[in-house]
C-alpha cells in the first residue's frame, strides 16, 4: 500500500500549498499548443495571537491571465452563444453576435497593455468591438473595427490602441452595428504588450 501512495503523481490542475512569508511559486510547464489560461493566486495569514488578543488574520487573491483569452471564457455572455468549430482556438468561439451583445471579464489589468488584438470570422454584417470599463455603456477603452471575412470561419486579426484606466476593472466587449445581426464570431482576444 506504502509503494503505491509513493507511485502516485501529483494532478498538474491541482491547487498548491507554499508556506512560509518569502520564497517563489512554482507554476507548471505550458504546453507549447495551449491556448489561454489563468493563475489565481491567494494567500493568507494567521498569528498566533496572545492571550488577551485574538489571532490577526489576512487574506489577499490574484488572477494572472494569459495575455490571449478565449472568447468562451467568458465570466458573462449575453445574447451570443458559445459554438463549436474546426478551424477555431480550443475548438469553441463566441458566434450568433448580434447588435449590442456582449461579453464580460473580470477584473482586468490593462496596466502595460499598449493594444488589443480580436480574431474574428463574419459571413454576415461585420461591424465595431468596443472594449469598456465596468459596465457595457461604461468609459470606452478601445474601439476593434471589424470587416466581413467572407466565411464564418474564415478568420482574420484586428488590432486596436487600448487606454489604461488605472485598475482592474471588469471589461465588457460589447458588439455594435446598429440595428443588424449577424455580425460576427469571436475566437479570442490578446491583449499585447506596451511597446
Amino acid at each position: 500500500m506504502v509503494q503505491w501512495i509513493f507511485a502516485l503523481t501529483p494532478d498538474a490542475g491541482a491547487a498548491q500549498t507554499v508556506k512560509g512569508v518569502i520564497g517563489a511559486v512554482p507554476v507548471p510547464a505550458t504546453p507549447k499548443d495551449a491556448v489561454g489560461g489563468t493563475y489565481v493566486v491567494e494567500a493568507s495569514y494567521v498569528d498566533k495571537g496572545s492571550s488577551h488578543i485574538a489571532p490577526l488574520t489576512g487574506h489577499a487573491s490574484i488572477t494572472l491571465r494569459h495575455r490571449l483569452v478565449e472568447a468562451e471564457s467568458a465570466a458573462v455572455i449575453h445574447g451570443s452563444q458559445v459554438l463549436g468549430g474546426g478551424s477555431a482556438s480550443g475548438r469553441q468561439f463566441v458566434g450568433a453576435i448580434n447588435h449590442h451583445h456582449h461579453l464580460k471579464f473580470t477584473g482586468i489589468n490593462l496596466r502595460n497593455v499598449g493594444a488589443v488584438t480580436c480574431r474574428v470570422a463574419s459571413a454576415g454584417q461585420g461591424g465595431k468591438i468596443e472594449f469598456r470599463a465596468g459596465k457595457p455603456d461604461g468609459e470606452l477603452l478601445a474601439t476593434v473595427e471589424t470587416k466581413v471575412t467572407g466565411g464564418w470561419e474564415t478568420w482574420l486579426e484586428h488590432k486596436s490602441p487600448i487606454t489604461d484606466p488605472g485598475e482592474p476593472v471588469d471589461l465588457f466587449i460589447v458588439f455594435v452595428n446598429p440595428g443588424k445581426s449577424g455580425l460576427m464570431n469571436l475566437d479570442w482576444v490578446r491583449f499585447e504588450p506596451r511597446e
